[in-house]
């Protein structure tokens, strides 16, 4: 059983309680709009959220958690948030630190030379980010070999889930449509010899 309760501990300081598991979750647009008109008052400067009681989560739960991140952050209010599980309090501080829009360079009135050096910058920049990636994504798969890696059980499961039954309906929709490009492709061909009859079987192997 989840739950969302809020209340005033102050006149301009609230507290958001979760409690329960938050696998999947999502609430009635009642309750989101008077939570967060809450959340939004003008007379709300602190929001304390607290977690001790969160059980199993997943990013519904970040989800919640970050948009009263970016609230607060429009609305110049301070959060708290201290008592939340480790992950879920350093899933949401990297979130914040992500600059969403690309860097951009003001060249009004620069020459020829200035705009080749700026755009430059902008390709070392952007190979030195394919880099980082790549290294992340080595060491990443480095600790899955040694039996290091961070990754909770939950998390995986959900990545098989959305890798079996899931994703049967695209898998089938890929294979007939392929199948009847070969057997289009195939039928004009093999008529040539008379062997049209070899048409399925064409199909057949391909999928195999």
């Amino acid at each position: 059983m989840n739950q969302i309760t809020y209340s005033l501990i102050t006149n301009d300081t609230i507290k958001v309680v979760f409690s329960g598991d938050f696998v999947k979750f999502s609430y009635d647009e009642g309750l989101r709009r008077d939570f967060f008109d809450k959340i939004k008052n003008e007379s709300i400067k602190q929001i304390n959220i607290k977690g001790e009681k969160i059980g199993v989560w997943d990013s519904s739960l970040a989800i919640i958690v970050f948009k009263i991140m970016e609230i607060a952050k429009k609305e110049n209010k301070s959060v708290d948030l201290d008592d939340l599980p480790k992950g879920l309090k350093n899933l949401i501080e990297l979130s914040l630190k992500v600059d969403r829009n690309p860097p951009s360079f003001d060249c009004n009135g620069c020459n020829i030379f200035d705009k080749i050096g700026i755009k430059t910058l902008e390709y070392i920049g952007s190979i030195k980010n394919v880099i980082s990636f790549f290294k992340e994504v080595i060491g990443a798969f480095l600790r899955f070999l040694v039996g290091k890696a961070c990754l909770r059980k939950i998390d995986l499961a959900f990545c098989l889930e959305d890798c079996s039954y899931k994703s049967l309906p695209i898998v089938a929709l890929i294979s007939f449509m392929v199948g009847m490009i070969l057997a289009f492709v195939g039928a004009v061909q093999l008529k040539i010899f008379g062997a049209q009859i070899y048409v399925a079987s064409l199909v057949m192997v391909s999928m195999v």
